[in-house]
């Protein structure tokens, strides 16, 4: 069983609400798919505990919701097959007299940010960069109250 959250959703806010985050539960006895039932940080403590057969630590974990919708009876045990990365986990980035249009504009703006430090950069500014290199051509998504905005500009 491996659960894997997210600890932190900074400026990648869902689409429903900014409180829920994405988890995932991978497991011959998961059920697959998407589950939408409300669950918490303590809701994966007490499937934990509930799978070793350990005692609640605590009142919190005592009163979680146990993610029950997220496994069957029956363990799936079809193999899969990885997915092997494209991009060599040594290579680096192009130098900058290589980059056109703008991949060179965020090269020359990532280069003159702060790097010191966590959060010292914009994270609006950082989240473009990063979803224009990787996902070159398309438009970053916004939200409702976005649009809103720049109509009312």
């Amino acid at each position: 069983m491996i659960f894997v959250v997210e600890d932190d959703s900074q400026d990648g806010l869902d689409h429903v609400d900014g409180h829920r985050s994405v988890a995932y539960c991978i497991s011959p006895y998961s059920n697959g798919g998407v589950v939408s039932t409300l669950y918490n940080q303590t809701s994966i403590v007490r499937t934990i505990e509930q799978i070793l057969g350990l005692p609640p630590m605590n009142q919190f974990d005592l009163t979680a919701t146990p993610m029950s919708d997220c496994f069957g009876t029956e363990a799936d045990l079809t193999p899969y097959t990885a997915l092997v990365p494209d991009v060599p986990l040594d290579q680096m980035n192009a130098p900058m007299s290589t980059l056109t249009g703008i991949a060179r504009e965020d090269a020359i703006v990532s280069s003159n940010m702060n790097w010191q430090s966590p959060d010292f950069n914009d994270e609006g500014t950082l989240n473009a960069i990063i979803w224009r290199a990787t996902r070159p051509g398309e438009p970053l998504p916004t939200f409702e109250w976005q649009r809103e905005e720049s109509e009312d500009e």
